[in-house]
């Protein structure tokens, strides 16, 4: 226990030893100064016990750095004896008493910084103990000394360029900045080429640049080459001495583009005529004193076969080299080459003018080729822009304005009637003109003396004997007699499309008695150029007996075989309407019938008419062998107004009962039955007339809820093999009409079928049926049974039948003409929806169906004059410029002065002119038009009242107030002392 209490001792001493170790040191152990400044440094003694004394032999440092000038005690050493040299140093103290301990400060050493650089101040003390028997231990800390020069430091911070055209003189400016921290004296600014840059080497002058400041240094008229690539040296000649030496250096380069000029051919004539001289000027632009011109090559070249090149020359004076003037020209056949050398071109400059002779008829490019313009230090100029001229040398320039062949019917004599027109600008004497038509030519005609601007048809006559699309090709000049302007528009392609036309036959009592019946048997549909020679025709005979037949034909026959009447005839010409023959039949039995089987015609040639349509009217109901009628219903049917049609299809047959209503049956199935039920729905559909109140009509909502009522009250009669689905309908206004659509989908579920479909619709306005078989429209015509698709009648008034063969999907479009005022309107109603009209129609107009047009139309005008005849017809008109179609529409006027008028003129079968239909005389025509912009098609009718002049247009509109409705066709009026009169 005693031996480790001694230990703990030693320990403890030794603690408190290494605790208080001496240290001498610098008050400062790194320290920064600039050149020149002066600083003061404490000597410092730390955890000193007492002593003796304290010497420094020596202070090292940097001599070239460092100066040591001043060393000045502190008080310590007052009670001591104290010695310093400045010279090395050296520092002593000795103290006899007072000795000090702990923390003191020897003495204070001044020194002034000579240079710049770093050094050490390093001490070499010792220190006695209080005895001066040893040294103390100490620990010593020298100090880091750093001393900065304060010098410029030149950089650049930017170099541009203007405009930085290669080949041209441009402007370099350096930014140059001072980053150190002392002012620059004089210095230069020095460019080096690397490449590209044809001045190689140029310097500028600073004179100064203060620190933190810049300055631009500017290098003009520096030309640069296609490349760009150059040192940029500050300071190129060392005059500065800077902080950084080896930042004064930049590689600079930027892609030069070459400024475009262009070489312009320009004539002053773009026409001339053989044998006629003219100029043509080659012109150099866009030049400029920043980079003129000096050199100009290269070829002219054109057409041989049109022009010829005269003459070439320049417009320079060329320079003189060894007496000689560096200039060439060469003309050749179809190229001038050439050559000159000049002093200066630096603006808009002719180089040279050209002569030519127009040879013959045509049109030559005049272009330039291998052109090379250089400059005035011979370098190219790779950016011209070239523009060739044309020149057309005016002759005749024939051409297929028009081909239309008139008549394009099988075996009947047609014209092809070609418009040849000379669009140059000289007289054709002679064209030929051949027409081919597939593999046919016909004979070849010849057109003369056609003049300039004027026009000529040619009429080639062609029988078509097939039914089927031609290729109809017009040649002019086939064999290249004639020199053009322009070769490429000689020639026509068309496709003509030739049918047969559709002739009838149809055998219909002409008068009656008990015993006998005498029947004609007729022809129509024939024109005179393809006349009727001969016929033969298989009449079934029904309780009937032929007893005389009277023919036509030098040549006739009849006999009767197995109740069929064959007779026959040749050698006559008829057409137009004709009987062919009238036979007495002599009855058995009061139902009869006469049915034509089986016929055939030809023509004077011997060709046969292919499209028949056949057509019986003494039938009874025995003969109908499609067709079977309850015996219940034969008894309502009027069998003396039966009638067989055949389309060339199928056929149509038409029974009529004894109350005035009828059907007409497409027999394109078998066994169609005639029920009762078939009547009930017929009569159905007469019964729901009364079920809708047409009068209610003062609103689109009003037309909305008949409509609805409409389909409601739809009704199926007959139906075979169709779906009927998808029934919708639709109101919409358009100005002063609700325009309704109603729409279906039959669907056809076998191969052939037919549906008849009734709607109660009144005297509402029909404007349009349209079916889509799913891939065109087509407009349903009344009672044509011509047509494969269907058709639609009005079998009884107010109602709509339709009649569908295919699987379309319908749509009925209705108008109906609403009141234009609720508060003051004297609209009269007579039957139903439609034939309401506005207070403002003229009181003179009777017809109610003209009133309700009108009153359903926008009447349109042109000027003043049209205007006042305008409101004689409703006193609210419109102007017509800039009016685009939304329904009915009335147009007074003709299409000088009217814009609608003349938008739609020609598409009247007489679109009016000064001349047409001449002088005091007016036209009033109606014209059919579908809108198909929108989600809805839409019909509209328009009424053209228009002549010559204003009486012509005065005639037609008194005229149309007289009539009962609108016509069908044109009507020509003229202007007389006593009022408008019809002109046949």
């Amino acid at each position: 226990m005693k031996f480790k209490l001694i230990v703990t001792s030693i320990l403890a001493l030794l603690a408190l030893n290494a605790c208080f170790a001496t240290s001498v040191e610098l008050n400062s152990s790194s320290l920064n100064v600039e050149k020149g400044d002066t600083f003061s440094l404490d000597l410092l003694v730390k955890d000193c016990p007492e002593t003796l004394g304290f010497d420094n032999d020596e202070l090292e440092y940097d001599e070239n750095i460092l100066n040591l000038t001043s060393i000045t005690f502190s008080e310590v050493s007052n009670s001591g004896m104290a010695e310093s040299r400045l010279s090395d140093g050296f520092i002593s103290i000795l103290w006899m008493s007072n000795q000090p301990s702990g923390n003191f400060t020897i003495a204070t050493l001044s020194f002034e910084a000579l240079d710049g650089g770093n050094t050490q101040i390093t001490l070499n003390p010792t220190i006695s103990n209080s005895e001066g028997t040893g040294s103390v231990d100490i620990t010593v800390t020298n100090t880091n000394l750093s001393v900065y020069e304060p010098k410029p430091d030149l950089v650049i911070t930017n170099v541009s360029i203007d405009p930085l055209k290669k080949y041209e003189t441009n402007t370099v400016l350096v930014t140059v900045k001072n980053n150190g921290d002392f002012n620059a004296g004089e210095f230069k600014v020095s460019l080096d080429a690397v490449t590209g840059v044809i001045d190689s080497y140029v310097e500028e002058s600073v004179a100064g640049l203060n620190y933190g400041e810049n300055t631009v240094v500017t290098f003009e008229n520096i030309t640069l080459g296609p490349n760009n690539l150059f040192d940029i040296i500050v300071d190129s000649e060392y005059a500065v001495e800077e902080s950084d030496e080896i930042n004064n250096e930049i590689s600079f380069g930027n892609q030069p583009t070459e400024n475009s000029i262009s070489a312009v051919l320009s004539c002053e004539n773009d026409s001339v005529k053989t044998g006629e001289t003219f100029d043509v000027a080659l012109t150099l632009n866009d030049l400029t004193a920043n980079r003129p011109a000096k050199a100009v090559e290269g070829a002219l070249v054109f057409d041989s076969g049109v022009l010829s090149c005269n003459a070439f020359e320049f417009q320079l004076d060329a320079s003189e080299a060894n007496e000689t003037y560096l200039e060439n020209v060469t003309i050749n056949s179809d190229n001038v080459t050439f050559s000159i050398v000049d002093g200066t071109i630096d603006e808009n400059t002719i180089i040279a003018i050209a002569t030519f002779e127009a040879l013959a008829v045509g049109n030559s490019d005049i272009s330039l080729e291998n052109l090379v313009v250089s400059d005035v230090n011979g370098y190219a100029f790779n950016n011209v822009n070239e523009t060739e001229t044309n020149v057309i040398v005016q002759g005749p320039d024939v051409s297929v304005e028009n081909v239309e062949v008139s008549n394009p019917y099988y075996m009947e004599p047609a014209t092809i009637k070609v418009t040849v027109a000379n669009n140059g600008h000289q007289t054709v004497e002679s064209c030929s003109v051949n027409v081919y038509i597939d593999s046919d030519e016909l004979k070849p005609l010849t057109v003369t003396d056609l003049g300039v601007g004027e026009s000529k048809i040619v009429e080639f006559n062609w029988t078509p004997q097939k039914s089927k699309t031609f290729t109809v090709v017009t040649v002019l000049d086939s064999s290249d007699a004639i020199s053009e302007e322009n070769e490429t528009n000689n020639q026509l392609t068309e496709q003509i499309t030739i049918s047969e036309r559709t002739v009838s036959m149809e055998i219909y009592k002409k008068s009656e008695t008990e015993n006998q019946t005498v029947a004609s048997v007729k022809v129509s549909g024939m024109v005179e150029n393809r006349q009727c020679n001969g016929y033969d025709v298989y009449i079934s005979l029904d309780n009937l007996e032929a007893f005389e037949v009277n023919a036509i034909g030098e040549t006739t026959n009849w006999s009767v075989t197995n109740n069929t009447l064959f007779i026959t005839g040749y050698e006559f010409n008829e057409y137009d309407e004709f009987e062919i023959a009238n036979i007495t039949f002599n009855k058995t039995n009061n139902s009869i019938s006469a049915i034509i089987s089986e016929c055939a015609l030809s023509d004077s040639n011997g060709y046969a008419f292919n499209e028949i349509f056949t057509s019986n009217k003494i039938v009874n109901l025995k003969s109908i062998e499609n067709i079977v009628v309850d015996s219940n219903v034969s008894d309502l049917v009027n069998e003396s107004a039966l009638e067989t049609v055949n389309n060339g299809e199928f056929n149509i047959t038409k029974i009529y009962f004894n109350n005035s209503d009828s059907i007409w049956i497409p027999e394109t199935v078998e066994n169609i039955s005639i029920t009762n039920e078939t009547l009930n729905a017929m009569n159905e559909a007469v019964s729901n007339l009364e079920n809708i109140d047409f009068d209610s009509i003062a609103s689109e909502n009003d037309v909305d809820a008949i409509m609805s009522e409409v389909l409601e009250n739809m009704v199926v009669v007959s139906n075979y093999g169709f779906n009927i689905t998808n029934i919708t309908q639709e109101t919409v206004i358009d100005g002063n009409n609700a325009v309704s659509e109603l729409r279906f989908t039959a669907t056809n579920t076998s191969a052939k079928g037919f549906s008849i479909i009734r709607l109660p619709v009144g005297d509402l306005e029909i404007s349009e049926i349209v079916v889509n078989n799913g891939t065109v429209n087509k407009t349903l015509e009344k009672d044509d049974i011509d047509s494969t698709i269907g058709w639609y009648r009005i079998p009884v008034e107010g109602i709509l039948e339709i009649t569908l063969i295919k699987d379309p999907e319908v749509t009925i479009t209705f108008s109906s003409a609403l009141p234009q005022t609720t508060s003051s309107s004297s609209s009269s109603h007579s039957g139903g929806g439609g034939s309401s009209f506005s207070s403002d129609i003229a009181d003179d107009i009777d017809s109610k169906t003209i009133k309700n047009f009108v009153s359903s139309a926008t009447v349109l005008f042109g000027n003043g004059i049209d205007e006042q005849y305008a409101v004689q017809l409703r006193e609210k008109v419109t102007d017509a410029n800039g009016y685009t179609i939304s329904g009915n529409a009335v147009i007074v006027g003709g299409p000088n002065a009217n814009d609608f008028a003349k938008e739609y003129n020609e598409q009247f079968e007489i679109p009016i002119s000064n001349e047409n239909p001449g002088e005091n005389k007016g036209v009033i025509q109606v014209l059919k038009v579908q809108d198909n912009s929108g989600n809805i098609i839409q019909s509209y009718t328009i009424v053209y009242i228009a002549g010559s002049d204003r009486y012509g247009t005065l005639a037609a509109l008194e005229y149309f107030k007289t009539l009962d409705g609108l016509p069908e066709g044109p009507i020509t009026v003229k202007w007389t002392e006593n009022g408008p009169v019809v002109v046949e």
